[in-house]
């Protein structure tokens, strides 16, 4: 798992607000999906449920990692 450093706000990372909570969109095999979701009031960053990790995914990680932003639990 791995969440927000404190400090850290989700716009800083590319989320956009849907409703109360936050997401980030890609997409994949032609359909945006959601790739990442941040639950309102949760620093926690949530996977989409798709039976495989994304190429999207992991570039995310990795530069959200490299410029410090995430925490690994």
């Amino acid at each position: 798992m791995f969440r927000l450093k404190e400090g850290v706000r989700p716009e800083d990372l590319g989320f956009r607000r849907k409703d109360i909570d936050y997401v980030i969109t890609g997409e994949i095999d032609g359909m945006i999906k959601t790739l990442f979701k941040i639950y309102r009031g949760s620093g926690y960053i949530r996977s989409s449920r798709t039976s495989y990790v994304s190429d999207e995914q992991l570039k995310l990680i990795h530069e959200w990692t490299k410029q410090d932003y995430i925490e690994w639990e």
